[in-house]
């Protein structure tokens, strides 16, 4: 690898993603202390974007913390000892709401889903229907581990439908860590009652910060939830100190609004379809090269691949090491087995910079596949990411 890339590392992972050059800016200005006006309206505007974001009216928490910390946040505010929830599991971050739940002693109802496919309305109602005293499903909006995108909404409206002919209230709450400004996501709208959020994916920003949205309905479960927490208690970012109990990690904050702005500037429903189109255009260069998708039904965040016969730890070094390239492998049981790329915020000179190594790769790799085949093809899909040049 030349001097070059070795300053320089152009990430296609899920996360963390390279960030926007506002991000970059904003974390080399001057600190300003977090109990002043300046940060006061430096957090109130991300707060704002962020309710863009998530498209809702409701608030936002932005607190100090991996999107982990987010998801913990939710599950200690929302429930209580005895609690019994619902969780569909397609894979290593749904089975985090599990572990999570399992780490509070809170009893779990699994739904276990092959790797790849996604939990089915009926899944959720019927389970519901034939398992009483459940008070909270927890979803994964896009699994991360195989790229599979959840119908929330289509979810949701069966819970509703339910809730409303047999009752009782059961709570709704999304991860929505690799799908904030990437996949359509209206919470409002698809009536979801807690949403989780985090920086370094499509905000295009530093990990570090988690969102946490709540509703009435959720907010009201939290006022009798009785989980022990003290730092994740989201109660105090609704009791005063701007939004801050503690003190936040003041340069992500900065980094993220400035990310923010932009992408809000230049409307979401853009950005969504350009983060569709990068990665529409990964799979057509994925599948010519023979790699079938692991997701039946995919998210923009990340596109996963059957590798077969391949050993992907050599495809990924040689993309690394080469061309400067970092896609990510698969975990748990899908180690060695899958690659996964993400296309979040790439340009498209980005893209043809992926496609050539991926196609220089897969030569020395003794797969060879011709990129010239699908040329005109690419550029029709990449001249749908140009709100990033």
């Amino acid at each position: 690898m030349d001097k070059e890339h070795r300053t320089f590392l152009n990430l296609f992972t899920p996360g963390p993603v390279n960030i926007s050059a506002q991000a970059r800016d904003a974390l080399g200005a001057p600190l300003v202390h977090h109990r002043t006006e300046s940060f006061e309206e430096i957090l109130t505007g991300l707060i704002k974007n962020l309710k863009n974001a998530f498209q809702t009216a409701d608030d936002v928490s932005v607190l100090t913390a991996s999107g982990t910390g987010g998801m913990e946040a939710a599950v200690t505010n929302l429930l209580s000892p005895g609690d019994k929830v619902l969780v569909p599991v397609t894979g290593k971050f749904s089975a985090r709401w599990a572990e999570i739940c399992a780490a509070y002693d809170v009893e779990v109802c699994r739904i276990d889903i092959e790797p790849g496919e996604s939990p089915a309305p009926e899944q959720v109602r019927d389970t519901l229907r034939r398992t009483p005293g459940i008070s909270t499903v927890f979803l994964t909006h896009c699994e991360t581990s195989t790229g599979s995108l959840t119908d929330v909404k289509a979810v949701t409206e069966a819970m509703n439908d339910l809730e409303r002919s047999e009752g009782p209230e059961v709570l709704t709450c999304v991860d929505c860590t690799s799908s904030l400004c990437v996949d359509e996501l209206r919470k409002d709208q698809w009536h979801i009652d807690c949403a989780i959020g985090a920086s370094q994916k499509g905000l295009l920003a530093p990990p570090g910060l988690a969102f946490v949205c709540m509703n009435d309905r959720a907010l009201g479960r939290m006022a009798s939830a009785v989980l022990p927490r003290y730092y994740l208690d989201l109660r105090k970012y609704y009791e005063g100190h701007s939004g801050a109990p503690f003190t936040p990690a003041i340069s992500l904050v900065c980094a993220a609004k400035a990310s923010l702005d932009r992408i809000i500037s230049l409307g979401l429903d853009k950005v969504w379809m350009a983060c569709r189109s990068s990665a529409e255009a990964v799979t057509l260069v994925m599948k010519s090269a023979g790699l079938r998708p692991v997701a039946t039904t995919q998210s923009n965040a990340v596109r996963a691949f059957w590798t077969d016969a391949l050993d992907p730890e050599e495809v990924s070094g040689i993309l690394r090491n080469k061309h400067g390239i970092v896609v990510a492998g698969g975990q748990q049981d899908l180690e060695g087995k899958i690659l996964r790329v993400s296309a979040i915020g790439k340009k498209r000179s980005d893209i043809l910079d992926f496609a050539k190594a991926f196609e220089a790769t897969m030569a020395e790799v003794g797969r060879p596949f011709a990129l010239g085949d699908i040329t005109n093809e690419l550029e029709t899909i990449l001249e749908e990411i140009s709100i990033w040049e």
